[in-house]
């Protein structure tokens, strides 16, 4: 097995989130809030830990969602993945 090793810069780059993202998962603790649910209780609904919800919420850590956590919560939250995606 070869290691490869990655310049910091590039591996930190790799690791954050884009705009694109933080503005997904922002769209998406709007969306916990507006249904009156806590961090513990989406991360009970997608099978994850309160913690691992949020490092997902926030901006300067790694966390994120797969899509089939995305899937989830665009049923649960009643909103189209489209309309998730693709801002108005």
């Amino acid at each position: 097995m070869s290691i490869i090793y990655l310049p910091l810069r590039i591996f930190i780059s790799i690791l954050m989130k884009t705009e694109y993202q933080i503005n997904i998962i922002s769209r998406l603790k709007s969306e916990r809030d507006n249904h009156f649910l806590s961090q513990k209780d989406v991360a009970d609904l997608l099978g994850i830990s309160y913690g691992f919800l949020g490092r997902i919420e926030s901006p300067k850590q790694e966390g994120k969602y797969n899509l089939a956590q995305i899937q989830l919560l665009c049923k649960i939250y009643k909103i189209s993945i489209v309309e998730l995606f693709i801002p108005n």
